[in-house]
């Protein structure tokens, strides 16, 4: 089982991300980050895991596998390089 912490929580959340991982039995949500924590709370409910406060605080978590960047794309690479490294 792969811990996913999803990052950012617009619509495309919505329509492909959360649901794919929900319906993945190899997946298990372990959370979200959204600027707008309300955003992510209501995804957690939705979906489980918990609701971070920060990026830096998922990268912390070591129950996190792995993230989806879900954000703006001007967002995507410095939040990439950073979780992987």
């Amino acid at each position: 089982m792969v811990n996913i912490a999803i990052i950012g929580c617009g619509s495309i959340v919505k329509w492909r991300h959360a649901p794919e991982c929900r319906d993945n039995n190899n997946t298990n949500i372990a959370g979200f980050f959204d600027m707008n924590i309300e955003r992510a709370t209501a995804y957690a409910s939705e979906y489980g895991g918990k609701v971070y406060a920060s990026f830096d605080e998922v990268l912390e978590d070591k129950g996190v596998d792995g993230v989806i960047i879900c954000t703006a794309n001007k967002f995507h690479c410095e939040m990439s390089i950073k979780a992987l490294e």
